[in-house]
């Protein structure tokens, strides 16, 4: 578990367009300030704030920079969820049905740290 503070902005299709252009795409900011845990071994818990909000769903942060691929509070399993980090700057310059996309689903059999210099737009 780390500590420390980021910032998160995260965008929301719905509709099964794939375009980030329509006015029903949910964008939503927020921050994370992940303290030091408090407790003793599983009773221990986080005092600071580790939720980050994509549409209407919430996802658990362990550590700055980091998404659980399950729900806040969830357990850890396959719930459907896909996630394709890109370097883009600009929500309009993404085009989720490009090739060079790499979609993420859950695998509790793996660690995933992408690189965001290296990513498509």
């Amino acid at each position: 578990m780390g500590t420390g503070k980021a910032s998160y902005e995260s965008y929301f299709q719905g509709d099964g367009s794939g375009s980030f252009h329509s006015s029903n795409v949910r964008r939503q900011t927020g921050s994370n300030e992940l303290r030091p845990l408090k407790g003793i071994g599983r009773i221990s818990f986080q005092t600071g704030n580790d939720r980050v909000r994509v549409g209407d769903w919430s996802f658990r942060s362990s550590s700055p920079g980091t998404v659980s691929m399950w729900p806040y509070r969830g357990s850890q399993k396959d719930y459907g969820y896909e996630f394709a980090p890109t370097s883009a700057r600009d929500v309009g310059e993404i085009d989720s049905f490009d090739k060079r996309l790499h979609w993420y689903r859950f695998d509790p059999n793996s660690r995933v740290a992408v690189p965001v210099a290296d990513l498509p737009k």
